[in-house]
């Protein structure tokens, strides 16, 4: 069961509302980035997310035609939120350079799911990586399994310093470390989301209880824009993710890291 409800694991992505990227990048006339990049205050960057694709099924089309039911799925509506997460993180890493987010989705990040499993997002990205060669930081992409909030925050405070990649902060000069995480705004739907984490404020593991301040905040990288939102209200969202009961069999966090 637990297997089955992995295959049919609905991963889907949604909006952001706020405009912080308006620096757009220029490509050359012919180029094969058809995604709109945008350049960020802090030195990182975001790509726009593609339009989903309905992707039919030929075995649901059939049985759909055998049985007469119109209840039977003939396809699915195929996201690209973890492919963009990818094209955000492959430019941190890999010398700034810009990737075609559709490219690698069928390329890298193609499974039966109407997104992208938590493992293909893994294996992809480390394929990804390894076929850059040495125009990658040396590195491997794991997903972490934090037990609580605090270790999540934890998690993501490490890797944000950990002082990798060719993203650098133009004020504070600090190299940025980005992480993908999975979230759900809507716990009650099977709506899944990955965002790219580029920063973390107002947060010091020797006082971790600073963790639940305002001040503590996260900025994330989506829809080629960036946003803020309190480190607690960002757990909560990356909590939630298996509150559906579809779902109940996932864990409470999954956060990807480039170590």
């Amino acid at each position: 069961m637990k297997l089955y409800l992995g295959l049919i694991l609905l991963i889907f992505c949604q909006l952001a509302h706020s405009k912080t990227c308006n620096k757009k990048v220029s490509f050359k006339p012919g180029s094969p980035i058809k995604s709109n990049v945008y350049h960020c205050p802090d030195g990182s960057v975001s790509y726009s997310q593609i339009k989903s694709t309905f992707v039919p099924n030929r075995a649901g089309l059939f049985l759909r035609y055998a049985t007469g039911s119109q209840s039977v799925p003939i396809g699915r509506n195929e996201s690209y939120c973890g492919a963009t997460a990818a094209a955000n993180v492959h430019n941190a890493y890999c010398k700034k350079y810009f990737i075609n987010p559709k490219t690698i989705a069928n390329r890298y990040f193609d499974d039966i799911n109407p997104g992208v499993r938590y493992d293909t997002l893994v294996r992809g990205l480390n394929d990804l990586f390894q076929n850059q060669g040495r125009d990658c930081v040396d590195g491997y992409w794991y997903r972490t399994n934090p037990k609580d909030d605090l270790h999540f925050i934890n998690i993501l405070y490490r890797q944000l310093n950990s002082k990798k990649g060719y993203w650098k902060n133009p004020k504070t000069k600090k190299t940025i470390s980005p992480a993908i995480v999975l979230i759900n705004r809507t716990p009650k739907t099977t709506s899944l989301h990955f965002v790219t984490v580029v920063g973390i404020e107002g947060y010091t593991p020797s006082a971790p209880n600073s963790r639940n301040s305002k001040t503590c905040k996260i900025t994330i990288n989506e829809w080629g824009n960036q946003s803020k939102i309190t480190c607690s209200s960002f757990a909560k969202l990356a909590s939630q993710v298996d509150s559906p009961r579809l779902l109940r069999w996932m864990d409470d966090y999954y956060v990807f890291i480039y170590r």
